[in-house]
C-alpha cells in the first residue's frame, strides 16, 4: 500500500537578515514551490498554521501571475488582511471608539487597558501578530503558551492568554471570526504551594531596618502601610502636607 501524499511540506529560506518559510505542494502531478511571503513566521507551527489557512481559503496554489520563485523578493507580496496585529490596533485604547462602547457596558479602568496593551505588545503580537485571525487555531495557541512558560510563570501565561481570548472573543461577537480557538484551550493549573507568612518578630525585624530595603522610599511606604492600614493607592496620593507629628491625613487615592 502506497504512502498518503501530504498536501504540503515546509522549509525555511534565508533572505539577508531574515528567514521566510516556503512550502512545497502539488498541482496535479506537478510539484509547485511557493513562499508564504511573511517575515513574522518565526516558528514552524506558525508557518504550518498560515499554510493551513491557505488550504481553508482555497488559495494553496499560487496565482500564475505572481510567478513565485526563489528570486522573488519579500516586498513583492501584499500582507494578508485581518491579521491579529491589524485587528487589535486600538483595541485597548482608552480613548478609542471600541472602549467607549465597553465603558457603557462594564467597569473598566485606564490601568487595565494599559496593562493589557503591554501584554499584547510584549508577549502576543511578536509571535502571533502576523497570523490571520482564522489561522490562530487551538494548536497554535497551545504551542505559543508552551513557549511563554520558558520566560514567565504558568499563572502569568494564563493572564496573557486572557488578553488574547478577549480579542478573539470580540472578533467572534462582531462576526469577524467563526469560533474562538482559546475557548477550548485549558489554562495551566495554579501553583498550590502554600506561602509562609512572617511571624510578628520577623516582621518587626524587617521593618525596623531601613538598610535592608532597596530604597528608603519603599521602606517608608511599607512602614506606613503596616502601622496605619493605608492602601497602596492612598499612600501614592499622600503628600507631605498631610503628614503631621501626631497623625496622617488620608483624603485621596490614586489608581
Amino acid at each position: 500500500m502506497g504512502r498518503i501524499r501530504r498536501k504540503f511540506t515546509l522549509y525555511p529560506r534565508k533572505y539577508e537578515k531574515t528567514v521566510v518559510w516556503w512550502y512545497s505542494t502539488w498541482d496535479g502531478d506537478t510539484r509547485v514551490q511557493a513562499s508564504t511571503g511573511v517575515e513574522g513566521l518565526r516558528k514552524r507551527y506558525q508557518a504550518e498554521a498560515y499554510v493551513m489557512g491557505l488550504i481553508e481559503a482555497g488559495t494553496l496554489l499560487p496565482r500564475k501571475d505572481l510567478a513565485l520563485s526563489p528570486q522573488k523578493t519579500i516586498g513583492s507580496y501584499k500582507k494578508r488582511p485581518l491579521t491579529l496585529r491589524e485587528y487589535s490596533t486600538g483595541f485597548w485604547d482608552w480613548d478609542g471608539s471600541r472602549m467607549a462602547s465597553v465603558k457603557l457596558r462594564r467597569k473598566m479602568t485606564p490601568g487595565t487597558c494599559a496593562t493589557n496593551q503591554a501584554k499584547l505588545d510584549q508577549h502576543i503580537l511578536p509571535t502571533l501578530g502576523d497570523l490571520r485571525l482564522s489561522e490562530i487555531t487551538p494548536r497554535v495557541v497551545e504551542s505559543w503558551m508552551l513557549d511563554l512558560t520558558q520566560t514567565v510563570s504558568p499563572k502569568t501565561a494564563n493572564n496573557i492568554m486572557s488578553v488574547l481570548r478577549a480579542t478573539l472573543r470580540e472578533a467572534v461577537r462582531m462576526g469577524d471570526l467563526a469560533t474562538d480557538p482559546t475557548a477550548v484551550v485549558q489554562a495551566y493549573r495554579k501553583d498550590e504551594t502554600p506561602r509562609d507568612t512572617l511571624t510578628p518578630k520577623e516582621g518587626l525585624l524587617i521593618i525596623s531596618q531601613p538598610d535592608l530595603w532597596p530604597s528608603r522610599k519603599l521602606w517608608a511606604i511599607n512602614l506606613t502601610a503596616g502601622t496605619t492600614g493605608a492602601r497602596a493607592g492612598e499612600l501614592i496620593a499622600l503628600t507631605v502636607g498631610k503628614v503631621h507629628a501626631d497623625r496622617i491625613e488620608i483624603s485621596a487615592t490614586l489608581r
